[in-house]
């Protein structure tokens, strides 16, 4: 029967790096319960020969650890049965307890699955025959064998997911059940991008909600990690694919990286400098003259004040003003221009009714905040 080497790895049990390679020889579930204790020391070596070399981060393999005590306490056989007795069971209870992020996936292809036939003292092994579907295709393939115990290599480059069909032949042509293992080879880095963007002038304005999304196309991500710096201070790891806080006003540093199942971090991580500015202008409006006699005639009138921004500052171009009559009925509107921090403009309203002119005022900080001030000007 054959059996797989799956070489090298980036994850927990199945996926071995070559310093680790281990032979599993499939048989009757109670063969394969004999291995038990050793397929369990087997994970507890790999999961702390992984962390030592960089290839999980050190908390996975304290959850790692920690499932598989918790499995020792549970019964080995008991739980290795419950999850269907196979090479994999343990494997098998982490993803259960842990979840994706120890499902298999590997990070650091190619992957070579390693088929070894054993003729179990029958007839002499003839050949070794396999093939592949999902993301890489092979087509079926026979490898006769040279010599006992001979293994065929099968190199899996392609990203996604391949399930590997196996089986082997003996000299009377009695061929072993068809066997499978799934490869599932991630090795490219997701991204991770940050919404809101600033405004054409590098600000934000409005909302102290931020979102950072990551995106992955085959592993899915696992988790987003941020640091804040500079007038917001965070540090957090969030589970998913979406990371949501919120920022103080003022200029903060953001430093980002979405992680996906496999293990690849963004890379390198993404920097962001977030201007923040939520607080409206200032404004002030007076008119002169503030009032006049009723008459048929038209009357010139000076508007001015002042426009300031203590954070991201005030656009010059952004002046703008309209006039409502005592009905509220808009007369007159326009545009002006600040320059160091004030402003000023005419504008010519009818003394025919006695009435009240409302002229309202308005300004933009680089943000797109938007301030207002309100002065009148009375016919009498």
């Amino acid at each position: 029967m054959p059996d797989i080497v799956r070489q090298p790895g980036a994850r927990l049990t199945g996926q071995v790096d070559a310093r680790l390679a281990k032979r599993f020889y499939p048989g009757p579930l109670a063969n394969l319960r004999r291995s038990y204790n050793a397929f369990h020391a087997f994970d507890k070596t790999h999961a702390v020969a992984l962390a030592d070399a960089g290839l999980i981060p050190p908390e996975a393999a304290r959850a790692i650890l920690a499932g598989l005590r918790e499995m020792e306490a549970q019964g080995i056989e008991a739980v290795r049965d419950r999850m269907g007795g196979g090479r994999h069971s343990g494997e098998a209870f982490l993803t259960e307890k842990l979840g994706a992020n120890v499902a298999g996936w590997i990070n650091l292809g190619p992957v070579t699955v390693r088929i070894t036939a054993h003729d179990n003292g029958g007839a002499a092994l003839a050949s070794i025959s396999y093939s592949a579907t999902g993301s890489q295709v092979i087509p079926l393939t026979t490898i006769p064998l040279v010599t006992p115990n001979d293994t065929t290599d099968v190199s899996i480059t392609a990203q996604g997911v391949t399930v590997v069909s196996f089986q082997a032949t003996d000299a009377n042509g009695k061929s072993s059940p068809i066997q499978t293992v799934t490869v599932k080879l991630d090795s490219t880095a997701p991204t991770a991008v940050l919404s809101p963007g600033p405004n054409a002038a590098g600000w934000n304005c409005c909302s102290s909600a931020f979102t950072i999304t990551g995106s992955d196309g085959l592993s899915g991500v696992a988790t987003i990690d941020y640091t804040a710096s500079g007038a917001t201070i965070l540090q957090n790891t969030v589970n998913g694919s979406v990371a949501t806080f919120n920022l103080n006003e003022g200029n903060t540093t953001l430093l980002f990286s979405a992680t996906d199942v496999a293990g690849n971090p963004t890379s390198p991580q993404v920097q962001v400098a977030v201007n923040l500015d939520r607080t409206p202008p200032v404004l002030t409006a007076g008119s002169n003259p503030a009032s006049a006699n009723r008459g048929n005639r038209t009357v010139r009138v000076n508007v001015s004040g002042t426009a300031t921004d203590a954070l991201s500052l005030i656009n010059p171009a952004s002046g703008s003003y309209s006039v409502k009559n005592g009905a509220n009925v808009v007369v007159a509107t326009g545009t002006f221009t600040i320059s160091n921090g004030a402003y000023g403009f005419q504008v010519n309203l009818s003394a025919n009714t006695r009435q009240t002119f409302t002229i309202t005022v308005k300004a933009k900080d680089q943000a797109d905040n938007t301030g207002t001030a309100v002065t009148t000007f009375v016919i009498r």
